[in-house]
């Protein structure tokens, strides 16, 4: 197996940058790509783990649409997980949004029992692991979720020099996704969601694969 090529101490000072703590979060409910993705996630169960929660916005997205979900929000890098506090403290102040547990989680080790959720999830993270590594984290996630849902940037959507610094992304194809989660899942459900600025995503829903 390769060696992890993400870098997740990258992402503090980016996220600090790009995503305030003080966000409206009507602007997520009109992009209507994210939207399509918040329904499908909920229409899956009523406990959900996100990893590499990032921003922390889909889980509160999730909770202010759904106040009755319950939604751990997690992220390997303490620092995220501290900005995504300071969001979720903002929200139940401005909104009155219920809580939302925040942990410090590996998603190649997940520190729950099987089967703790219905539904685990994330959004433009596993394309900056290697197959192996996306193979051993989906697998992981189906341990302890029924669902679990990927979500990344579709090849198309490769930028023509890389902005900002990330700069390990792998873009493969939707066909090489479709092959990588069969080999440890059912796919139940394969979409593409596309933002105002054009760029689209696809999104895999993974089942668990029943033993016969």
């Amino acid at each position: 197996m390769q060696e992890r090529s993400h870098n997740p101490n990258r992402w503090h000072e980016k996220l600090l940058q790009y995503y305030p703590i003080n966000f409206n979060p009507n602007t997520y409910f009109f992009e209507q790509g994210f939207a399509d993705l918040i329904n499908i996630i909920v229409s899956l169960g009523k406990s959900f783990l996100e990893v590499g929660a990032h921003t922390g916005l889909a889980c509160i997205c999730i909770k202010l649409k759904y106040p009755e979900a319950h939604i751990v929000a997690s992220d390997i890098n303490e620092k995220v997980c501290d900005l995504i506090r300071s969001r979720i403290f903002f929200a139940k102040a401005a909104f009155g949004m219920g809580d939302i547990e925040v942990k410090n989680i590996d998603l190649f080790n997940i520190p729950y029992p099987d089967n703790a959720f219905d539904v685990i999830f994330s959004s433009g993270v596993m394309e900056h692991y290697s197959e192996d590594e996306i193979l051993k984290g989906i697998k992981e996630q189906l341990r302890c979720a029924e669902y679990v849902v990927v979500d990344v940037p579709a090849e198309e959507s490769r930028p023509p020099i890389c902005v900002g610094g990330y700069g390990d992304e792998h873009y493969y194809s939707v066909d090489e996704w479709i092959c990588m989660v069969k080999k440890v899942g059912k796919l139940h459900r394969c979409f593409e969601r596309r933002n105002s600025k054009g760029a689209f995503h696809w999104c895999f829903v993974v089942q668990k694969e029943r033993k016969k």
